[in-house]
């Protein structure tokens, strides 16, 4: 809970130091009931405990890559488990440094080339954020996020959302 406090640039965080493990989260509210009874809340047990699933199945994130497009033979996928916030993180990262391309397009009449991203970064961030914090807890499935030369999908029970085909955001 320090280090996040940390992380997240808390105020909390000076004076986490001199708080004992129940105090700070009452004063996160993450821990509830009274002092002789103290229990864990829902928020405590997916972003504090190491393996959340235990509580809540399928509490993950799945990044499945298609490259032959989503009928093809073959795909990639790629696992999150653990703190809700750390695999949003890590899954942000992951499609960012593997999915995540520029291209560059240059033109004869003048000296200004033109950028484009096959996904823009800021949207995904926030589907991704949804998803993770909107997610129904009662429905045993975890995020999955599609990925193939077109389009990014969010899939995210119970419901889904393409993000950004790739056509559509190009002009073409």
């Amino acid at each position: 809970m320090r280090d996040f406090l940390h992380d997240i640039g808390s105020e909390l965080f000076a004076e986490a130091r001199e708080l004992d493990i129940e105090t700070l989260g009452r004063r996160m509210n993450v821990v509830g009931g009274p002092s002789e009874m103290a229990f864990p809340k829902n928020v405590g047990l997916l972003f504090f405990n190491e393996q959340p699933e235990h509580f809540f199945p399928a509490t993950q994130i799945d990044v499945v890559y298609f490259p032959d497009g989503a009928g093809g033979d073959h795909f990639e996928e790629k696992v999150f488990k653990g703190p809700l916030g750390r695999i949003t993180r890590d899954a942000l990262d992951y499609i960012n440094r593997n999915y995540l391309k520029e291209v560059v397009t240059k033109h004869a009449d003048r000296p200004q080339a033109e950028r484009f991203w096959n996904f823009p970064l800021a949207a995904i961030e926030e589907a991704v954020e949804n998803a993770v914090y909107h997610r129904s807890k009662e429905i045993r499935e975890p995020i999955e996020i599609r990925i193939d030369g077109q389009e990014l999908m969010l899939l995210s029970f119970p419901r889904a959302k393409s993000l950004y085909p790739l056509a559509r955001r190009a002009g073409r």
